[in-house]
């Protein structure tokens, strides 16, 4: 993986680009604890099929801040549309990914994460700016 960094309104991102370019991309979330390194082993499996984008979630206080970064992350490796997933948190975000930028959503892939909630999602929405 090829880890890059990119400062959004004031805030240095982390993130770590793998496979070929040019090929679908799979922009993918990485649960609570650590960061896009934990996802190595997902990157290494797609490598050959897919361009991975796993960027490490910036201590910011709302998942609207990790959307836009994500979505403005996607913008400057000039992928129009990916394939989300998420892991756990990550499929939180994932899910939050989707709802905010659906145009740049072409599939959603979750793992070990809760369904959608609109009541659930103000409780985690408020959990993480208590957490920040």
């Amino acid at each position: 993986m090829t880890e890059k960094k990119l400062t959004i309104r004031g805030v240095e991102w982390s993130y770590a680009t793998a496979g070929v370019r040019g090929r679908t991309a799979v922009l993918m979330f990485h649960g609570a604890v650590g960061g896009a390194e934990g996802l190595r082993w997902l990157a290494d499996a797609l490598g050959d099929e897919y361009y991975t984008v796993a960027p490490t979630v910036a201590p910011v206080h709302t998942l609207g801040e990790v959307c836009d970064a994500a979505s403005a992350i996607l913008d400057r490796e000039h992928v129009g549309r990916a394939v989300v997933f998420g892991g756990s948190f990550g499929g939180l975000v994932a899910q939050a990914f989707l709802k905010r930028r659906r145009r740049q959503v072409e599939h959603l892939v979750l793992l070990s994460t809760g369904a959608p909630s609109p009541a659930l999602g103000a409780k985690n929405e408020t959990a993480l700016k208590v957490a920040r």
